[in-house]
């Protein structure tokens, strides 16, 4: 029977746990096709605000899932905003966004949600890196956060950094430039309570565009920043990969990254028009065809069109999330993308 949560604002009925909006609609998409989400989710203005680009998603690319609670999960925030980061939550049940409560580390100039966030799909819990300090914070739910100190591993506090959780490995990874041009991959794991170093030779690595993502299909998490990139498989291995066709990570120019769900390799796309699949068992880019209208117009006024678009892979259902926020005046975007 469906649970009846009400106010004195608005009543909503909660679909049962496997019949969602989001559910029902992806099921309904035909492969390669894309469409913003109906009904459009209650929230998709709270994305919208801010001092400098007026919206709370840019120098941002990617979201987080929890395929157990069915929410998705974003921290986000505009430049110079007062408070900083705002932390966002989806109820796929409910179908609306919301914020949860700014914990108290996140209360500091943080600035953006880069790719600072990950889902430990393995215990069930949130990570976030904050800007520029050292150390992984950790949700226990409510309003209770467990820091996870790195500074013991890694040398410099570099502001921007990338993190993945890698459930074949049991470890939180993160990626960071170090001693310029090099760069550095570690791995957190938290029942050990230690850290594991993959690799220091991360040479050209970009220090404002790292990102990292995880395909299960193949069992590796593909990273970089800028146009070098490398894969780290489950036996712990760094493998190089060849040049991006263009810039990849969150930042000015450059492109945004997301896991395919139906095959696990990598989406890239950089406009509507300029977009690729990376495949990493065989270190393979292929340019793909047709346009992706997440990207079209409208745009935010920055140069950029990705500037303000964040994803995450739904591997369940097959899909892609977006969410575009583009102007203060027009609330955001959710789109769904089935892949071929």
């Amino acid at each position: 029977m469906a649970k009846l949560l009400s106010s004195a604002a608005t009543v909503r009925v909660r679909a049962p746990a496997g019949d969602t909006p989001l559910a029902r609609f992806s099921s309904a998409m035909a492969p390669n096709s894309w469409a913003q989400l109906t009904p459009a989710p209650e929230g998709l203005s709270l994305f919208l605000g801010g001092p400098h680009s007026a919206i709370k998603t840019g120098y941002a690319t990617k979201m987080a899932y929890d395929p157990v609670g069915k929410k998705i999960y974003f921290f986000g925030g505009d430049h110079n905003e007062v408070g900083v980061l705002k932390f966002f939550v989806y109820d796929e049940v409910t179908n609306v966004w919301s914020y949860l409560p700014t914990p108290a580390w996140a209360q500091v100039p943080c600035f953006h949600g880069w790719e600072h966030l990950s889902w430990d799909s393995t215990h069930h819990r949130l990570h976030y890196r904050p800007y520029n300090v050292n150390g992984i914070q950790r949700w226990e739910g409510g309003s209770n956060w467990t820091k996870i100190p790195s500074d013991q591993t890694f040398g410099y506090q570099s502001a921007i950094v990338a993190i993945e959780w890698f459930p074949d490995l049991n470890q939180m990874i993160q990626i960071q430039q170090e001693s310029a041009p090099q760069g550095m991959i570690a791995g957190y794991d938290p029942d050990a309570s230690n850290w594991s170093i993959y690799s220091k030779q991360l040479t050209n690595l970009g220090g404002t565009s790292c990102f990292a993502h995880y395909s299960p299909q193949h069992k590796a998490v593909w990273f970089g920043g800028g146009t070098p990139s490398w894969t780290l498989d489950s036996s712990g291995k760094v493998s190089a990969c060849p040049p991006a066709p263009y810039p990849l990570g969150p930042t000015n120019d450059h492109a945004l990254m997301v896991c395919n769900p139906q095959n696990g390799n990598f989406i890239t796309m950089l406009t509507s028009t300029n977009w690729h699949e990376f495949d990493p068992a065989n270190k393979v880019w292929t340019a793909l065809s047709g346009t992706c209208p997440v990207l079209q117009s409208p745009n935010h006024t920055s140069s950029w069109p990705t500037f303000g678009v964040v994803a995450v892979p739904i591997f369940q259902y097959g899909v892609i999330v977006f969410i575009k926020a583009y102007s203060a005046s027009s609330p955001a975007q959710m789109w769904v993308y089935r892949p071929g």
